[in-house]
């Protein structure tokens, strides 16, 4: 996006995620980055702030270039 200034970018939720049953609210997401879409068991919707992520859900985000490697390190934080 713009020349390189941000991405489009998607990740997994691991089977042990740290965000298993977790509103999205309640996950502290890196500024300059916006969730846009979940996929869940092949469904596509627009989440918002009380949508709750499970292990296997597919987060589909905008991302500032500066925020991206964030992001991943957000969203793959594990249960300890």
């Amino acid at each position: 996006l713009e020349e390189g200034k941000g991405e489009i970018c998607s990740m997994t939720l691991p089977y042990n995620t740290a965000w298993e049953s977790c509103a999205l609210k309640d996950v502290n997401f890196p500024k300059g980055t916006l969730v846009i879409s979940l996929i869940r068991e092949g469904e596509l919707t627009i989440p918002n702030g009380s949508t709750v992520l499970h292990a296997g859900d597919e987060l589909v985000a905008v991302a500032e270039d500066k925020s991206r490697k964030a992001l991943r390190k957000v969203l793959g934080e594990l249960r300890r």
